[in-house]
């Protein structure tokens, strides 16, 4: 796994969309990553072709989740990756979850993502927001999904809307 570069894939594909043309608040921004969280526990995922539909809705969801936080710590400059994933290590070593089922999982990194809105301190924040990406990465690993394959596909269909 190499966060640092789905994270700059990440962002460049947004701004290939234009998605950063217009300056955005961090209200609106995070509001999209909650967005992608909730998907998840009501597996909606719009108009997806059938090789990311068999991945799951909530799973697909969660990429999107992680490619938009990713995107977002992209805009931001962040890349503190190997200090996040030190810290992380020190409390899951074996890169496992807490959780059992989706509906837990959520709300929780719901509650790390507006911790991380609220903060005033740019290295909290965008900390914060990197210790969630690694907490949805870590449980769709111990439900047995390949998370960073199902992101890459969807950077890949993503690009494939663009040249359309």
């Amino acid at each position: 796994m190499k966060m640092l570069e789905l994270q700059n894939e990440s962002h460049q594909q947004s701004i290939h969309l234009g998605l950063w043309d217009e300056p955005k608040t961090d209200g609106f921004l995070f509001s999209l990553i909650h967005s992608e969280l909730s998907k998840m526990v009501i597996n909606q995922a719009n108009d997806l072709p059938k090789h990311l539909k068999d991945h799951g809705d909530h799973w697909v969801a969660c990429a999107e989740f992680i490619i938009k936080s990713l995107d977002y710590l992209g805009a931001f400059g962040f890349s503190e990756w190997d200090g996040v994933i030190d810290a992380y290590n020190e409390d899951h070593p074996a890169w496992t979850s807490d959780y059992d089922e989706i509906t837990s999982f959520v709300s929780e990194v719901h509650a790390a993502v507006s911790y991380s809105y609220l903060s005033k301190d740019d290295s909290i924040q965008f900390n914060l927001l990197a210790c969630s990406i690694l907490m949805a990465w870590c449980f769709a690993i111990s439900q047995g999904v390949d998370i960073e394959q199902i992101i890459k596909e969807k950077l890949e269909y993503n690009i494939s809307i663009i040249s359309k």
